[in-house]
């Protein structure tokens, strides 16, 4: 929609706004490379002209964790440390609510470090207790090691969290890591 969108941008932004627009209709047509570069480009937050004081850290760490998502799930790129720095900006950005941290943890439980991933949904979860995030991935965690009833119980408190139409979204490839089977039997219920 931003792509294809004709905003009436003041003058000093048009240019940074024009290439934002043109790369994400690269990108939504299937150009994830450009993808990358404009998420890195944005979380940089120097590179996009004359958007300094527009791209606020808080832009800038969302940036950084859909660069990392583009390397994981576009780029098939999961294991790459390149994704994990991305992950590790978006968090030192806006550590604030817990947000990146779940996000880290989802990378973390896509490449399989299960300790690195309970780490950060703790952490997730203490700065931010009342967000599903946290207890989403704690739940996938006790999920993957076998602590069924743990799962059940962290996946129910992500979901009593949860406005019904977010639970609808369950199915996209919006996060790093796929919804679990049990996730999608609790969330069912």
């Amino acid at each position: 929609k931003i792509a294809g969108a004709d905003l009436p941008w003041p003058e000093r932004l048009r240019a940074g706004a024009e290439r934002i627009a043109r790369d994400l209709g690269d990108w939504r047509d299937g150009d994830a490379v450009c993808g990358l570069e404009l998420m890195t480009a944005v979380g940089e937050g120097s590179e996009i002209e004359r958007w300094e004081r527009v791209l606020v850290p808080s832009v800038r760490s969302r940036a950084h964790r859909l660069a990392a998502w583009v390397r994981v799930r576009q780029l098939n790129d999961g294991a790459s440390t390149r994704a994990l720095e991305h992950m590790n900006v978006a968090v030192a950005l806006y550590p604030f609510g817990g947000r990146m941290q779940a996000e880290r943890a989802a990378y973390f439980l896509f490449i399989g470090d299960l300790d690195m991933a309970l780490t950060d949904a703790q952490q997730a979860i203490e700065r931010a207790g009342e967000d599903t995030r946290g207890y989403l991935e704690l739940g996938i965690w006790a999920e993957l090691t076998g602590e069924f009833a743990s799962a059940d119980d962290f996946f129910e408190r992500a979901l009593n969290r949860t406005p019904t139409f977010q639970i609808e979204r369950l199915l996209t490839r919006a996060t790093m890591i796929d919804p679990t089977g049990r996730l999608l039997a609790t969330a069912a219920k």
